[in-house]
């Protein structure tokens, strides 16, 4: 660990222990986020999708976040979408 700061059980003295992985894992965010910055979207399905190449086969793509709304129609987070 760089620094001179060290990591005592029952004593911090660093924001994190060598090797500490944080993972927050935020539902809907993306779908959350363009409601948010699009209010006429609020209340609505909404998926987020990736752009396709003609490389990766024009035309196919997957979902990758889906708003509660689209949820409930029954659209998941790695449907395909023609």
């Amino acid at each position: 660990m760089s620094g001179s700061g060290r990591w005592h059980r029952g004593e911090r003295t660093d924001l994190y222990p060598p090797g500490t992985v944080l993972h927050v894992d935020m539902d809907a965010y993306f779908a959350s986020i363009e409601q948010v910055c699009n209010p006429s979207l609020r209340g609505r399905p909404v998926v987020v999708c990736g752009e396709t190449s003609a490389e990766q086969g024009w035309g196919r793509t997957i979902v990758t976040t889906a708003s509660y709304e689209a949820r409930r129609l029954g659209i998941k987070t790695g449907c395909t979408v023609p």
